[in-house]
């Protein structure tokens, strides 16, 4: 959506004092439709990408939105990565935190966190040390 149009429909909406409702509905959306990175989601990644880059700016004051939040950052994280966008993909700290933080580390959906951060910092570094 165009940044002015993104601005005025903000606009609109604070004047009902409905933003927060529908930021919850738009991340609540984002985290049954946006897939992982795997191949063959490619298409629907970036079709979505644009649209939930707004997700990455901030962790949900909602602790009912955490797990919804987590899972659209790791999957566009995920997407990033498959898509040599490392620099993007770092989004995914702040949610293997997030899960850390509420389920733990020995929680699978942590782990699968853990192992795409462990990802795109690794090819960040094999990224630096072939421009040396």
């Amino acid at each position: 959506m165009h940044q002015l149009v993104q601005f005025c429909t903000g606009v609109w909406l604070s004047s009902f004092n409905e933003v927060e409702r529908w930021r919850r509905k738009f991340v609540m959306l984002a985290a049954r439709e946006f897939p992982d990175g795997r191949f063959e989601n490619w298409t629907k990644c970036q079709m979505l990408f644009p649209h939930v880059k707004s997700v990455f700016e901030r962790e949900p004051a909602d602790e009912g939105l955490l797990w919804d939040w987590t899972q659209v950052v790791n999957n566009a994280a995920w997407y990033m990565w498959m898509k040599r966008s490392y620099k993007q993909a770092e989004g995914c700290k702040e949610a293997m935190t997030t899960r850390e933080r509420i389920a733990g580390r020995e929680d699978p959906r942590t782990l699968t966190s853990i192992s795409i951060v462990a990802l795109v910092l690794q090819n960040q570094g094999g990224t630096r040390q072939q421009k040396r």
